[in-house]
């Protein structure tokens, strides 16, 4: 179970968020709000946020807590109910996404606690559910470089338990992608996938068949890279994670 906010006293007056994590339709998240000795003039709340850049935030649910002294409120956010809420959000802004656009689907969430005025609060959070995969589109370089990047936005260990390289239109070029745990964002590694050829349409490329292994942990601060050999020009790709929070 990983910690989304540590249990910690919210001043009187006080709003907390919490950081951004890698967005889970299979996870749940817990929210314990329990009231201090002196009912609070305002019922604290607590309200779920979700972005597809982790920089723009939009509320998507708020759960409001009692006022009865010393008392505990509980509330589950089942992340699943709101894989397409972005999308209602800006449906018929065409010059945001348009009209027949794809849906916007959630990288992140976060949690935003509030609305106690006269008295502290003690405030929790936890997922039910510690595994996540998410997918990073791969940038069509068209020079030796880094074509997607990815850090844990909310810090801490990671374990990578898969990584794939899903292909649906192959590059122009004999170019070949690897995949690896780096140190910053600007060094190539090859630690999950070896340098492989993306020159081939509908392909799966899968860290269980490289030579370079699975369940490596990530730690505080590091980056996953796939990093081009050449131009990338063409191609139409994905990294796909398969991550662990501890």
């Amino acid at each position: 179970m990983s910690t989304v906010l540590a249990s910690q006293s919210l001043a009187a007056a006080a709003t907390v968020t919490s950081g951004a994590y890698p967005y889970d339709p299979a996870g749940i998240v817990l929210v314990t709000i329990t009231n201090g000795g002196t009912q609070p003039n305002v019922q604290p709340y607590v309200q779920l946020q979700l972005s597809s850049d982790n920089s723009n935030w939009t509320t998507v649910d708020l759960r409001l807590a009692g006022a009865v002294p010393s008392q505990s409120y509980f509330f589950a956010f089942p992340l699943a109910n709101y894989a397409y809420a972005l999308s209602s959000y800006f449906a018929g802004y065409t010059g945001l996404i348009g009209l027949n656009a794809a849906p916007v689907l959630p990288l992140y969430y976060r949690l935003v606690f509030t609305g106690n005025d006269s008295q502290a609060v003690t405030i929790a959070a936890t997922t039910a559910s510690s595994g996540y995969r998410i997918a990073i589109p791969i940038t069509p370089v068209t020079s030796a470089t880094q074509a997607a990047i990815w850090t844990a936005p909310q810090g801490g260990n990671v374990i990578v338990n898969n990584a794939k390289i899903i292909v649906t239109t192959a590059s122009a070029g004999a170019a070949t992608l690897n995949c690896g745990i780096a140190a910053n964002a600007t060094t190539s590694s090859a630690t999950l996938i070896a340098a492989t050829s993306v020159h081939t349409s509908n392909i799966v490329i899968d860290s269980t068949t490289t030579t370079s292994g699975v369940s490596q942990i990530m730690t505080n601060g590091q980056y996953i890279t796939s990093t081009s050999s050449a131009t990338l020009a063409g191609l139409v790709a994905e990294l796909v994670l398969d991550l662990i929070f501890p």
